[in-house]
């Protein structure tokens, strides 16, 4: 599967598309597959060079105003106790 990752803190110029392997899904776990995502200025925290107590800090903050990341994807692979969603359900929701 693809994922963009940020291997060193700096500007979005340093994310990169790379190939990963598919995460394994536990029992109780829904693996998604985005087709959308939204971002806030917490996340880019993850980009800077910031000390990992302000990152909490700073997430802290912005989830108490609702500031959370929201996603919308299709369910790619359910664990074994999950009885809410089967594989291509379509959902949103946040992190």
């Amino acid at each position: 599967m693809k994922a963009v990752l940020s291997e060193t803190p700096g500007p979005a110029d340093l994310l990169k598309v790379a190939e990963i392997e598919t995460p394994v899904v536990p029992d109780d776990g829904v693996l998604v597959r985005v087709h959308a995502a939204s971002i806030n200025p917490v996340d880019l925290f993850s980009l800077r060079p910031v000390r990992h107590f302000m990152r909490r800090v700073a997430a802290r903050q912005a989830a108490a105003r609702g500031h959370r990341p929201h996603f919308a994807g299709t369910v790619a692979a359910v664990g074994a106790a999950v009885t809410q969603f089967d594989v291509g359900d379509e959902v949103f929701g946040a992190h």
